[in-house]
């Protein structure tokens, strides 16, 4: 299907979304789903791409040129184009091609395709045929025991059953930052705790690519710890990493909110004949 080029306001039929926070969630589920299988240079430039789909939210019509120049080098023309082609086969997006008012190709038309749900349905179990009752002889079951309890003697006499050996945050790896490790090491005083935290705040870092800023992601972090120790202390949390890992996602995708807003203010797009557009 072809259609005529102008400005995005005229594809506004095509959006899926009411707002930008619907459109980001449906994305973020997208990019989630282990069957879209997006390295993770190109799920930068999707997200790259996202941030032409604001104005009207899931549609762009930007060039690729336009969307390359917005990356600065971050990602190659060959990844994007990659990236297209996977994303129409995961059924991310719809593409339309765009021709001028001469007939001359110009841009893509890309439209943002909502999340499908998942429809639970219930599926067999396979029913386990019970093993039949063995009985045991008198003589079997003393000789059982007997086994057991000299097992448990000699492991108790050769102290086998030791607890793991924990350290104090002073031990932590030189990759966590120091200001970090201060605030958790007040709560929880274990080097391999305070690694798990970094680590799961790194994670919720990457899906917004992130993770490379130390700044935001250690502020973020922080805050987020200090709201779930505050929750903790009220006894309203019951899996204490799970619960910060939660409130760290909703301030990232709040930071990200932002950018995309301030992003949408001062982007305007260039004329249907503009260079930028030719494809």
């Amino acid at each position: 299907m072809k259609l005529i080029n102008s400005s995005v306001e005229e594809f506004k039929s095509y959006s899926q979304f009411k707002s930008v926070g619907e459109f980001n969630y449906h994305l973020r589920k997208w990019l989630e789903d282990p069957e879209t299988k997006l390295s993770k240079k190109e799920v930068q430039a999707i997200r790259k791409l996202s941030c032409f789909a604001v104005k009207i939210i899931g549609v762009s019509n930007a060039g690729i040129d336009t969307v390359l120049k917005a990356a600065q080098k971050e990602i190659s023309r060959a990844t994007f184009k990659r990236m297209i082609v996977k994303a129409k086969a995961a059924g991310i997006l719809t593409i339309y091609r765009l021709i001028r008012e001469n007939g001359a190709y110009s841009s893509n038309l890309y439209v943002f395709n909502r999340f499908p749900k998942e429809e639970s349905t219930a599926q067999s179990k396979p029913t386990i045929e019970p093993c039949p009752n063995k009985v045991l002889s008198q003589h079997n079951l003393s000789s059982f025991k007997t086994k057991n309890k000299n097992n448990k003697e000699y492991k108790e006499r050769n102290n086998v059953t030791r607890s793991k050996m924990t350290l104090p945050s002073s031990y932590t790896n030189d990759k966590v930052p120091k200001t970090f490790v201060k605030l958790v090491s007040c709560f929880y005083d274990c080097s391999d705790t305070i690694v798990e935290f970094w680590e799961m705040a790194r994670k919720a870092a990457w899906e917004y690519h992130y993770e490379n800023d130390r700044d935001l992601l250690e502020k973020q972090a922080s805050l987020a710890f200090k709201e779930m120790i505050a929750k903790l202390k009220q006894q309203k949390v019951k899996k204490p990493i799970a619960y910060y890992y939660g409130i760290l996602k909703n301030k990232l995708d709040s930071v990200y909110q932002l950018e995309l807003s301030e992003l949408e203010t001062k982007y305007t797009a260039p004329p249907a004949d503009h260079w930028l557009n030719m494809p």
